[in-house]
């Protein structure tokens, strides 16, 4: 394994999964993920953060408010970039939201 320096971030999901809670009901579990993001809004541009992302969606650290519901696309910047379609499905208030993957 490459050695990295300590808190540096990765684009590349790891392989071991982040601990969930009994409380939630996820299909998938889900892995780590240290990646910039680009949220296409109405207002413009928001930079973001994904923190985890599993088969079905991802945590997004951000500052901006989203409301429940809410769609929106994205760029992840990843070795190849990757635009996304997500759907707010949570939102952890001074943290970011957790979004589902929107398919076509």
């Amino acid at each position: 394994m490459p050695n990295r320096q300590q808190g540096a971030p990765s684009n590349q999901a790891s392989e071991i999964p982040v601990r969930a809670t009994v409380a939630e009901t996820r299909h998938s579990p889900r892995y780590p993920l240290h990646a910039e993001l680009d949220i296409r809004t109405e207002q413009g541009i928001v930079p973001a953060f994904v923190t985890d992302v599993s088969r079905e969606g991802m945590f997004v650290a951000t500052r901006e408010r989203f409301a429940l519901g809410q769609s929106f696309q994205a760029r992840l910047h990843l070795a190849k970039p990757l635009m996304v379609k997500c759907i707010v499905a949570r939102i952890v208030a001074g943290r970011g939201v957790g979004v589902r993957f929107v398919v076509d």
